[in-house]
């Protein structure tokens, strides 16, 4: 393989206790995704004599392994996993022997993935282990943050509450320097309302416990496409997710900060897009118009179609003009806008698995609710064509309403508009599950959308329900029709310790 082929992100040495005294194997981690040819982390063979490199060959596939460390003892290796949002951090065990009689043969030097550990923030750049290998450092340039997370002595990352140390902690801790009392009082008090700036950018969040779940469709719910099946059990660490989807008012404060000019919110495809002159009416299944945007002259600013009164004439029974307020969901983002926004926020976009937990499961009964009120149909309880509440415009008057106007329609956990409203972005490429009967896998292609609209009816705002648009979509065919897609934010739970 050329070297040129991919980029290189990190790399490692390590030696074998059998290894030859001419040769030390190194391992490269690379940049991955569609715009990127790398597919994880490489080994090669360094000749000490030569100074030469072996062609890099895959040892392991992952997501943006953008540094690497090597546990002390030579058998364990550790790579950060950089993306949108929270990172992690995974284990290996390096095999140090040829397998043989197997039906896929392990080489020497290729390595076995153990486990996945969340890196405790946004943006995860480094890893290093204590000299005795009971202990690895992540530190992420992301959210300004350190964490700890114990190793086992199998290699495995300890799956419980980890230590973190946050931006704002590390100055406090720092020898100070500057002597004036009342200077440091002003020192520490911006350092708080730092912090307290990036829990409001959050909004309200909900707590969702540690435990299993059952995802998916049971068969049993009068509705569903294939890509719901089968309902399976998934367990989640704790984690914390919006109570309500991300409103206009919140989204114009990512805006007017500057959101739409600093790349380091940014993923590469999401920056590129942003600069583009391209907008992209992507549709489900394969649909799409590409058309350049009016106003290509000036840069992306704001989403597309921003403007607060909106005359929606996509679908359904007609759609009067009527004025968004500050409360309306933001809707007509792409996933790339969705995805910079959460980082701004210091969270991160949730997993359709988070999601469908939030939006689901009562934990009291151990059972996946149909709809997040319970398992009957009431169209009252959601916003859909179906409902006659005023602050969606009424029976056959389709538009969004304000966040929270459906509290009967609340989840067990307590988060609202789960579902009806606006389809919500999560962090999913769309692919089968485990299991299924007709397996897909749309990786680098299509992002998972969740909860349905505002437009939709029972069929489509059931918590099972799973539809699929491109990042650079903001919703269907044309200017009228990209008028349902929000999202809602969600975070480990260590970040919002103390709010």
């Amino acid at each position: 393989m050329d070297m040129r082929a991919f980029i290189p992100a990190a790399f490692s040495l390590v030696a074998f206790s059998t290894v030859s005294a001419e040769s030390l194997p190194v391992y490269f981690g690379t940049y991955t995704g569609p715009e990127n040819s790398g597919k994880g982390i490489y080994r090669s063979a360094l000749d000490l004599e030569t100074g030469k490199i072996s062609a890099p060959i895959l040892a392991a596939e992952a997501r943006n392994p953008s540094f690497i460390e090597v546990h002390p003892n030579g058998k364990f290796l550790y790579a950060v996993s950089e993306y949108g949002g929270d990172g992690s951090v995974s284990a290996y065990i390096i095999d140090t022997d040829i397998s043989r009689g197997e039906a896929a043969p392990r080489r020497k030097g290729d390595l076995k993935f153990l486990n996945e550990r969340p890196s405790g923030g946004a943006g995860p750049c480094h890893v290093s282990i204590d000299h005795i290998g009971k202990n690895l450092l992540v530190a992420n340039y992301g959210s300004g943050s350190a964490s700890v997370i114990p190793i086992k002595p199998d290699g495995t990352l300890v799956l419980g509450e980890n230590s973190i140390l946050v931006a704002s902690e590390i100055v406090q801790a720092a020898p100070p320097v500057v002597t004036n009392a009342s200077s440091l009082e002003g020192v520490k008090e911006n350092n708080k309302s730092k912090a307290v700036d990036t829990n409001n950018r959050l909004g309200d969040m909900v707590t969702i416990p540690a435990g299993s779940f059952l995802m998916g469709n049971n068969g049993h719910e009068g509705f569903g496409g294939p890509e719901e099946f089968p309902q399976h059990s998934v367990n989640l660490p704790t984690y914390q997710i919006g109570k309500y989807e991300v409103t206009r008012g919140q989204y114009r404060k990512f805006i007017e900060a500057g959101g739409y000019q600093n790349p380091s919110y940014w993923s590469p495809q999401g920056w590129k897009w942003k600069e583009s002159d391209v907008i992209d009416y992507a549709g489900m299944h394969g649909s799409v118009t590409h058309t350049v945007r009016p106003n290509s002259r000036d840069k992306r600013n704001e989403p597309e179609h921003w403007a607060a009164e909106q005359e929606w004439t996509g679908h359904g029974f007609g759609h009067p003009r009527f004025i968004q307020t500050d409360n309306h969901p933001v809707v007509g983002v792409t996933y790339y806008e969705a995805e910079a926004y959460c980082k701004w926020a210091g969270g991160r976009l949730p997993t359709e698995a988070e999601w469908e937990k939030a939006a689901r499961w009562d934990e009291k009964k151990q059972h996946a609710n149909t709809w997040p009120w319970g398992d009957t149909w009431d169209p009252e309880k959601c916003n859909n064509p179906e409902d006659h509440n005023p602050a969606a415009g009424g029976y056959k008057k389709n538009q969004s309403a304000p966040v929270g106007s459906y509290p009967d329609g609340t989840s067990p956990y307590g988060c609202m508009d789960m579902v009806g409203n606006a389809y919500e972005w999560v962090a999913d490429w769309h692919k089968s599950y485990p299991g299924s009967s007709e397996p897909f896998d749309h990786t680098n292609a299509y992002r998972c959308v969740k909860g349905a609209c505002w437009d939709d009816g029972p069929f489509s705002v059931r918590c099972a329900f799973r539809g699929w648009y491109l990042p650079p979509s903001s919703g269907g065919v044309g200017p009228g029709d990209s008028d349902y897609i929000g999202f809602r934010v969600a975070c480990l739970a260590t970040k919002m310790k103390g709010r």
